[in-house]
């Protein structure tokens, strides 16, 4: 092996020699390893700096840290290909996220009992970890590992657990635990979480691809963002009555159906969880969140308690509508990715609208994938009233609808009636609609109306009609016109909506109302 002052660029600081760059092996020497020295310029080596092997250890195999190490700075050994074994020393106690990232030659990881930091462990799925503590582990009762063995980490040879306590204080064999990765070279099909288990972390189980079972202890309190994304194997997702906390889109992308991720079944056991229509609900103080649709339907109706949409809550489904009650007064960013046949949202009027008829917001059939539009929610809001009453709130940028995107989307729609269903849809819920895009609706719909009604009127669909109507934007003589047309080419159902319409906004009667 080769140790060499030379090899590396280093700064002498405060607490000791931190090396910034490792400048590669000589030309000369074919070796494929390299113990990294205790002392550089006379001073103890303490610290990697990050992205310090990234650059000219692409063709090392083996890299061995003194004891001396106490920090390796992010991705500080990414993209060192050909590695195969790192030896962290017994020194190490903080690890910078993606450490290892892009080592594709990496199998197996062991901590040592020094390490009290580990950032974004999630990173670490590609490998198999173990503890000094557990090299064919002492087991405990059941098959545990034995705790009493006084390092932060501890590792059942498929997940990686960590003791919930302060990094400078005590390490206790009674301290709750938080699993923070598993390998995902492991072709494990079913898997227990430890007792005493609290936490899951940030996609700690992310791209379990064989994971089919999954048992969660009754200790168990949160489950972190994305936790469980890409699990296309899940069968169920079980959860006990514990559970008080579950991150973003926890589930997402995973389920056993290749096509729709929405299918994987959900149990609950009481405490802040609960199913109701195909939804997992969570209660937090006074919000109650829909976090996970799972259900088949292609009209779904929200549950009347639900007031905050999740992000993922309604990731690839195949639904076409969705009804919001009037409970609902927050839709996170990217609530409904990846809904390619959605068509409509229908909001209920709350008590102060004062009238019996939804709101909605239509999607027509675009020239692009529809899922590409990647954020369909709603501003968070005092009140959500109806059609034809001004919409009252409070704009949030980190959740509001992107409508102006939406506007922007105008001139790609290929057909007159798609543009028409843009235009009405945003004159009659003019969320974020400044007022020089509203007048060019207005006009827009005005000077195609004749073509616009004789198409409605064709289909005799009264559902457009009625939207259009609802604005006021016609004249009387296009509504004579219009009624002319229904007349003539025997359109009762739109014939009759008109003929009302005329009458109470006109207040004339002076048509024949038989055919």
């Amino acid at each position: 092996m080769i140790s060499e002052d030379q090899l590396f660029e280093y700064e002498v600081r405060r607490d000791g020699a931190v090396i910034t760059r490792f400048l590669g092996l000589p030309a000369s020497s074919d070796s494929l390893s390299i113990l990294v020295p205790d002392t550089l310029g006379g001073a103890t080596v303490t610290a990697i700096e990050p992205r310090a092997f990234s650059d000219k250890g692409t063709t090392l195999m083996e890299i061995h840290l003194p004891d001396t190490i106490r920090s390796v700075g992010e991705e500080a050994f990414a993209y060192c290909y050909l590695l195969e074994l790192l030896d962290l020393g017994h020194g190490v106690e903080t690890i910078g996220g993606g450490f290892l990232s892009f080592c594709g030659s990496m199998e197996e990881l062991t901590l040592p009992a020094s390490v009290r930091r580990i950032d974004r462990p999630y990173l670490l799925n590609a490998l198999r970890v173990k503890t000094d503590q557990d090299p064919g582990t002492p087991h405990g009762p059941n098959g545990s590992p034995d705790r009493s063995v006084q390092g932060r980490f501890v590792a059942d040879g498929y997940a990686l657990y960590e003791r919930l306590t302060e990094y400078d204080g005590p390490v206790g064999p009674a301290a709750p635990l938080r699993l923070i990765s598993v390998s995902s070279a492991s072709e494990r099909s079913s898997y227990a979480v430890l007792p005493g288990t609290v936490e899951i972390g940030t996609q700690a189980f992310e791209g379990q691809s064989h994971l089919r079972e999954l048992t969660l202890p009754d200790t168990l309190e949160t489950i972190g963002d994305h936790a469980f994304r890409d699990c296309p194997a899940l069968t169920c997702f079980d959860l006990p009555a514990s559970v008080r906390r579950i991150g973003e889109a926890a589930l997402e992308n995973s389920g056993w159906n290749d096509q729709v991720d929405s299918l994987i079944p959900i149990r609950t056991h009481g405490g802040a969880c609960s199913i109701e229509s195909s939804s997992l609900l969570l209660r937090d103080g006074d919000a109650c969140c829909l976090v996970r649709y799972f259900g088949h339907d292609t009209q779904y109706t929200i549950p009347a308690p639900v007031t905050v949409i999740r992000t993922g809550a309604f990731h690839r489904t195949d639904l076409r509508a969705i009804r919001f009650p009037a409970s609902v007064r927050q839709v996170e960013p990217s609530a409904f990715t990846g809904n390619s046949k959605l068509e409509r949202f229908d909001f209920d009027p709350g008590e102060a609208a004062g009238m019996a008829a939804p709101a909605s917001v239509l999607f027509p059939d675009v020239v692009f994938r529809k899922d590409d539009i990647e954020a369909l929610f709603l501003p968070q809001a005092k009140d959500l009233v109806c059609l034809g009453q001004k919409l009252v709130f409070e704009p949030d940028p980190g959740t509001l609808f992107q409508f102006r995107a939406y506007d922007c989307l105008f001139e790609t729609y290929a057909g007159a009636m798609e543009r028409a269903a843009i235009a009405i849809s945003r004159l009659a819920w003019p969320i974020d609609l400044s007022s020089g895009r509203e007048e060019f609706y207005r006009g827009w719909l005005t000077a195609n109306l004749p073509d616009l009604l004789s198409e409605m009127t064709r289909r005799d669909d009264p559902g457009v009609l009625r939207q259009v109507l609802s604005l006021h934007i016609l004249s009387q003589a296009q509504v004579l016109d219009a009624i002319s047309f229904c007349e003539e080419h025997r359109r009762p159902v739109c014939l009759q909506l008109l003929l009302s319409f005329h009458h109470h906004e006109f207040g004339e009667e002076q048509f024949d109302y038989t055919l």
